[in-house]
């Protein structure tokens, strides 16, 4: 989703070009890092599982099963019912993928918004004491891919709880899923030489494949998750203007409205908002509207006079006077909307212009989530070294995120050596 910044924001991570450039950065990484995404889903994803059988196994077994296991046990438990349920009609034609969409399809007795308060935030879940090893794995994974910033762990979190709560998850399993054969599973471990009982031989090993896969290297079963939490970020500083706006505007949040009227003239447009747009920008947008009316109303006139001679023709211009007015006008509704959010727009901040934001974020991943990866190689020869430096400066500053620290310490770009009076007076 592309948008328009406004050209004032708030400070600090409530800032939309902040939020913006987070969103983009996140929506850029399957594509240009999946590994990225890869290694969350290894490391996270079934930690994650195993917290939400742990909360909700009252649910999720039914009876007796549901006797304080934990989240581990809870979900062998969901894994062995559906298994149960596989085995009954036959192991035929069946694979790893359809015991895992029957397991997760289990899951839908959970309703996702008692999910999302119940698991709200990675911060929240830090108090939980089942979710530790999750949060140690989230953690991990952020610092080990130079992404160690809060928003980052927040938005890992995110990913997770929203691919356990999507439907087509369980869909997805079954199509990323669809070898190996339960059949030849179970017969391969029920053949060994093992001491186990031929039936828990069988089934261990079809246990052992299922939690396998699911700490496999795919990116595709968080990519939805993934891209999801991301949208949500861009929904978050959408909603974020609303609540500006009232905050300046008042009311419901719109300036009010300029309204030229003249004679047959009646001209209606949305007031000057100073967030979303500069004077000269409103200014030129209404005044050629305007003018285009009044070129039309003209056009009009004279059609019917070249149609009828008989009507009198009139030298002077039929709008004459009217553009100078409007402006008038415009200029004092202008005037008037500054004059009432002045106070209220005095700490807001003026948002930096990026034209190269989508290109600058690019480098800033090559550089950020590749290690071995340098200055050179992503400047590619096309651009100085000195740009792209520049440019990844100004967005890890922009998403608030640390630079990798194997990079190279040097003076900030742009800024020249300052040395003590006294090495200063030695020089001379």
């Amino acid at each position: 989703m592309t948008i328009e910044l406004y050209t004032h924001e708030e400070k600090g991570d409530k800032a939309e070009s902040r939020r913006y450039a987070r969103a983009e950065f996140l929506k850029s990484i399957p594509e240009l890092r999946p590994d990225c995404i890869t290694d969350l889903r290894r490391a996270g994803f079934l930690e994650f599982v195993y917290v939400i059988c742990e909360r909700f196994q009252t649910q999720l077994l039914t009876g007796a099963q549901a006797k304080n296991l934990t989240g581990k046990q809870a979900f062998i438990s969901l894994l062995i019912q559906a298994f149960q349920k596989t085995a009954s009609g036959g192991l035929l034609n069946q694979s790893i993928g359809d015991l895992l969409c029957l397991t997760f399809a289990q899951f839908h007795v959970i309703d996702a918004h008692i999910l999302e308060r119940q698991f709200s935030s990675y911060e929240q879940i830090q108090e939980i004491d089942c979710a530790q090893t999750l949060c140690r794995a989230i953690h991990d994974w952020s610092t080990k891919w130079h992404l160690d910033a809060d928003w980052c762990r927040e938005h890992a979190f995110a990913t997770l709880r929203n691919t356990l709560s999507d439907d087509s998850l369980k869909w997805s399993l079954l199509a990323l899923y669809c070898s190996p054969p339960l059949r030849s599973i179970y017969t391969q471990a029920i053949s060994s030489n093992a001491s186990d009982s031929v039936d828990n031989r069988g089934l261990v090993a079809v246990l052992s494949e299922a939690l396998g896969t699911l700490q496999s290297n795919n990116s595709e079963l968080l990519a939805r998750g993934w891209q999801w939490a991301a949208i949500e970020i861009t929904h978050a500083l959408l909603w974020s203007r609303v609540e500006l706006n009232v905050k300046v505007h008042g009311n419901n949040g719109d300036p009010k409205r300029f309204h030229f009227k003249w004679r047959g003239i009646d001209f209606n447009r949305p007031g000057f908002n100073p967030l979303a747009e500069s004077q000269a920008r409103y200014r030129r947008h209404l005044e050629l509207d305007f003018r285009l009316i009044l070129n039309e109303r003209e056009r009009i006139v004279l059609i019917s006079l070249t149609k009828d001679q008989a009507k009198p023709y009139l030298n002077a211009a039929l709008n004459r006077g009217l553009l100078q007015r409007f402006r008038k006008q415009l200029d004092q509704h202008i005037a008037s909307i500054i004059k009432q959010t002045v106070k209220r727009t005095r700490e807001l901040v003026k948002i930096k212009k990026r034209t190269q934001l989508s290109r600058n974020l690019k480098w800033t991943i090559d550089y950020q989530l590749y290690p071995s990866r340098t200055l050179a190689e992503i400047a590619n020869g096309i651009v100085d070294q000195s740009v792209v430096a520049k440019a990844i400066d100004d967005c890890l500053g922009l998403l608030a995120l640390h630079k990798r620290p194997d990079a190279k310490r040097g003076r900030k770009l742009g800024t020249s050596n300052r040395y003590p009076i006294v090495l200063k007076n030695l020089v001379r």
